[in-house]
Parts: structure tokens; C-alpha cells; sequence
């Protein structure tokens, strides 16, 4: 396996109390995409504020996509996805690098999603470019571990055919 690069933080245990771990987990994304938003490709990155209950607590969609799996309406906590949540500003930040994979893949009619593949360490990002008026940022859609065969074909294939 290749070297961890510099920017990425170690993992985190999500072994214990879950609820103890989904507040530990949310004063990170609190801390690396409330407090201060980043930025991909100079353009500020949001995430979706729209409140849902998950183990008796509101918490925004953009978090719960960063810990969750599952349908919409039926998520479930993910320790893979969990784990990495340190991974996913850093990722972000640091596209430039050699060990990070990044392409447009048009999506659904009318959305262009891009990709953030930290390929060596199955870890993928994914924003979509919003305009509203005269302000330009990107959505955070989700980030998660990308695991299984199934998974890196299809990530392998959406690059094949990304946007040029």
C-alpha cells in the first residue's frame, strides 16, 4: 500500500456508544464545515442544512451522508464511512495531489457531479457545482469508503467516461 500523504489525518475508533460517537463525530464536521466552509478549486464547499432525526438528535443531511448508508429515508451509521469523516475536508483540499484522483461525470439529466478519489486508500468525495444568481459554490453530496471490486469498477468507469 502507498504512504499515507502528509494532509491525512489518522482514521478514528468508532468503537463504543454510538451516541457518544455521532456527537464526537459531528463537533469534527462542526469544526471543518460549519465553523469554517472549504474550498475546492478556490469555490466555497456547502453541505445540505435540510434537519433530519437520526438516534434521537437533528442533524443536517450533509453530515448524515458522511456516516450513513442506506435509502434516503432509511439510513443506517456506517463505521467505514465514520471513520474516514476527519478524511473528508482534507481530501478536499489537497485534490492536487498526486495521490488524489478528480473528474466531472454527468449525472442525472442536467447535474455534473465531481469526483475526489483518494484511490490508494479506497476513499472517495463527491460535490456538485451549484449557481444561484451570482453565487457559485459546491454541494457536498456524500463521501464514503469505497469498498469491494463492484465499487472501484464503477468509480473506475465513471472516469473513463468523465467529462473532458
Amino acid at each position: 500500500m502507498t504512504d499515507y500523504p502528509i494532509w491525512l489525518p489518522n482514521m478514528i475508533s468508532c468503537d463504543g456508544d454510538i451516541e457518544k460517537i455521532i456527537i464526537y463525530l459531528y463537533n469534527i464536521f462542526d469544526s471543518d464545515f460549519k465553523k469554517s466552509k472549504p474550498f475546492f478549486n478556490n469555490i466555497p464547499v456547502a453541505h445540505s442544512q435540510k434537519k433530519r432525526i437520526f438516534f434521537n438528535s437533528s442533524y443536517e443531511e450533509g453530515f448524515l451522508h458522511l456516516i450513513t448508508k442506506g435509502p434516503k429515508n432509511n439510513r443506517l451509521f456506517d463505521n467505514r464511512r465514520a471513520e474516514r469523516l476527519p478524511w473528508c475536508r482534507p481530501t478536499i483540499e489537497n485534490c492536487k495531489d498526486n495521490a488524489v484522483l478528480v473528474w466531472d461525470y454527468p449525472e442525472k439529466p442536467k447535474k455534473i457531479r465531481t469526483y475526489i478519489w483518494l484511490k490508494d486508500f479506497d476513499y472517495v468525495v463527491i460535490l456538485q457545482k451549484i449557481r444561484r444568481k451570482n453565487n457559485v459554490f459546491y454541494l457536498l453530496i456524500t463521501a464514503f469508503y469505497v469498498s469491494g471490486n463492484s465499487a472501484k469498477r464503477n468509480l473506475y468507469n465513471k472516469y473513463d467516461n468523465r467529462i473532458r
